[in-house]
């Protein structure tokens, strides 16, 4: 962000957007869209009460008109659907609700501009830039290259009201408040999650008979584990090979606007090697940042009462 620069910041909780009984459950693409179009224009009349509201005014807020809108509970979302983290059904799907949001999200940021107008710097800005336009949406999957072409037709034609909409920052207490996962971050601790998030019901169908109890998960025995590698569907942060972690961010950077808030964890003792390797393949992948998280001696005693 530039000097004075703010983003007005929302998630949409994907781990309740959600259809199908038990077993057969399905993201609901309908209401993504519907809550991306609802949120975009949410937070477009925060940029307003925020300039009228707060006590300091940044000039460059109204100028631009910055949203984040992002996302909380992927790794619920992943439990419910029964799709490890580490593969490529994830990987897709990761990719899909991203350019569902980022699609329906610059819609509405479209139709504000026609009737509101757009952000006051857009005729300085490169989404006058035709070409920069198509290059933005060159790795889009769910919607159809005629789809964004239209959408970029209408660009030209009104503008858009705000010149970034996507962008996923820290959840962390959001998630904790909405009882989910945090943004795209895996499970963090297993028997916590479960609990907090309401996971229990759809983690059975993924444990071993001897981790159950007649009418509930035993959560003491579900932290100590041993068979659940990197690929199960109850894999945790620490688990999971930090491949996998960039994967995942890879596939959502291409549909959004600013960057992406995402912790890589590493085991204790990972060497600076391993460290450069994974910078070096987030910087391959075009990552606009990534933060590791080298485990250490004490925060494996504590994590192991999780």
């Amino acid at each position: 962000m530039a000097p004075g620069e703010n983003y007005q910041l929302s998630y949409i909780n994907v781990s309740e957007l959600v259809a199908g009984p038990i077993g057969q459950i399905r993201l609901d693409t309908e209401k993504l869209a519907a809550a991306a179009r609802i949120m975009t224009r949410v937070l477009d009349g925060v940029v307003d009460l925020t300039q009228t509201l707060h006590a300091i005014q940044l000039p460059i807020t109204p100028a631009k008109r910055c949203l984040g809108l992002g996302i909380t509970g992927f790794a619920a979302l992943l439990v419910k659907l029964g799709i490890p983290y580490a593969s490529s059904q994830a990987v897709s799907l990761a990719s899909a609700i991203a350019e569902i949001i980022h699609f329906n999200a610059r819609q509405m940021s479209v139709e504000l501009a026609r009737t509101r107008g757009p952000f006051p710097m857009f005729g300085n800005s490169r989404f006058t830039d035709k070409e920069w336009l198509a290059a933005k949406h060159a790795m889009s999957h769910v919607y159809s290259k005629r789809d964004w072409q239209l959408l970029d037709r209408d660009i030209y034609m009104h503008g858009v009201r705000n010149a970034a909409i996507t962008a996923y920052a820290p959840a962390g207490t959001s998630s904790l408040i909405a009882q989910t996962t945090p943004q795209w971050e895996p499970i963090e601790h297993l028997g916590e999650t479960l609990t907090r998030c309401n996971l229990a019901v759809h983690a059975k169908r993924h444990l071993p008979a001897e981790s159950l109890q007649a009418s509930s998960v035993e959560f003491t025995a579900l932290r100590r584990l041993s068979d659940i590698g990197g690929i199960h569907v109850l894999s945790t942060a620490r688990q999971i090979a930090y491949q996998h972690h960039i994967d995942i961010m890879a596939a959502v950077q291409p549909h959004t606007d600013g960057a992406i808030s995402k912790t890589v964890n590493l085991a204790a003792g990972a060497s600076p090697s391993v460290v450069l390797d994974l910078l070096t393949l987030a910087a391959r992948q075009r990552l606009k940042g990534v933060t590791v998280f080298p485990e250490s001696i004490e925060s494996l005693e504590e994590n192991r009462r999780y």
